[in-house]
C-alpha cells in the first residue's frame, strides 16, 4: 500500500539532545539548509561582475528584481520600498524551496 503522506513525515537525520532538548537535525532542515546555499550562490554567481551587457543569470535576477520591486511598489506605496531586502530575500527562499519540493 502507497502512503502518499511518507514524504511529509519529519524524521531526524543526526540526533542531538542539549540539556533536555531535542537539537536533531532532520529532513526539513536539510531542504531549509539547501534552499539557503542555492540562493546564496545564485546571487553571488549573478552578481559578481557586472558588466556593461549582463549574462542570462545577471538578466534573469535583474527580472525578478524589477518583478518584486514592482509588486511591493503597487501594493504597499514608494513608502514599502524600504522593505524591498527583507521581502525580496524571503521571496527567493520561499521560490526556491518549492522549487526544491518539486523534486
Amino acid at each position: 500500500m502507497i502512503d502518499p503522506l511518507h514524504q511529509f513525515a519529519i524524521s531526524p537525520l543526526l540526533k542531538l539532545e542539549f540539556c533536555g532538548v531535542d537539537l536533531s537535525f532532520t529532513n526539513s532542515s536539510l531542504s531549509v539548509l539547501i534552499a539557503v546555499c542555492l540562493v546564496y550562490i545564485l546571487f553571488a554567481c549573478g552578481l559578481k561582475k557586472g558588466g556593461m551587457v549582463p549574462n542570462r543569470l545577471q538578466a534573469f535576477i535583474e527580472i525578478i528584481h524589477n518583478f518584486v520591486a514592482g509588486t511591493l511598489e503597487e501594493n504597499v506605496g514608494k513608502a514599502g520600498l524600504r522593505y524591498f531586502p527583507f521581502v525580496f530575500s524571503i521571496f527567493f527562499f520561499v521560490l526556491l524551496g518549492n522549487l526544491l519540493g518539486n523534486l
